[in-house]
């Protein structure tokens, strides 16, 4: 992130994740990363419906991990940090696409690397 911050890369928080985020105590100071957020990304009708249709074909229930795989195949080239990067990574596939994945506490995009 702190990589990111220095070569001025769009960062992107898909708005679901602040829902994880916020669900579990110990992770609450992750939301000091929103200072250096660029974009917050709403999940409208079209991404909600782009995010059931890969939710079918992964036959999987996890929709803060399918919005950020959209989120980030949708601005790429990306970079996703994430807590659950098996899972990401099996709806990146999924979405036909590939991003880099990398490990970290909370979900975040670094577009436009």
């Amino acid at each position: 992130m702190k990589a990111a911050l220095r070569e001025d890369a769009l960062i992107v928080l898909p708005a679901a994740v602040l829902c994880e985020v916020w669900k579990s105590a110990p992770r609450h100071g992750s939301v000091a990363l929103r200072r250096n957020v660029h974009q917050t990304v709403s999940l409208d009708a079209k991404l909600a419906e782009q995010v059931g249709q890969l939710l079918d074909a992964v036959k999987s229930t996890q929709i803060v991990d399918a919005v950020v795989a959209l989120v980030a195949v949708q601005n790429k080239p990306s970079l996703i940090l994430t807590s659950d990067p098996k899972d990401v990574a099996t709806f990146v596939k999924a979405a036909g696409a590939s991003c880099a994945i990398a490990p970290n506490i909370a979900d975040v995009i670094i577009a436009r690397v």
